[in-house]
């Protein structure tokens, strides 16, 4: 029969109940977030000065991978990029937020 030694379980049992917990935390950080960035929240990413702030913010690799998608047409995946790029963001703000929330 194989049995954990009494050590081996009490180990296991804390290191499962440390892993609920900071799993419990983190999903708990993300619903926070979630509810940051729904629209009409304090970090919603699509308001006209969200996405000003966040468009100032872009770096000079993000905005030259702009302008090329632009520049050959490809209008899509530069609204898809942009809208990546904004959405990140502001998920990166809020989550900073939540964090501190959390503490």
């Amino acid at each position: 029969m194989n049995t954990l030694p009494c050590a081996a379980r009490a180990e296991l049992a804390h290191t499962l109940a440390r892993l609920d917990r900071e799993t419990a935390y983190c999903e708990a950080v993300q619903r926070h977030i979630a509810l940051l960035t729904a629209p009409g929240a304090e970090y919603a990413p699509y308001t006209p000065l969200h996405l000003a702030e966040a468009l100032a913010e872009l770096d000079r690799q993000a905005l030259e991978a702009l302008s090329h998608l632009f520049a050959s047409g490809n209008t899509a995946g530069a609204g898809l990029a942009l809208s990546v790029l904004i959405r990140d963001y502001w998920e990166d703000l809020a989550k900073s937020a939540a964090l501190r929330m959390s503490d």
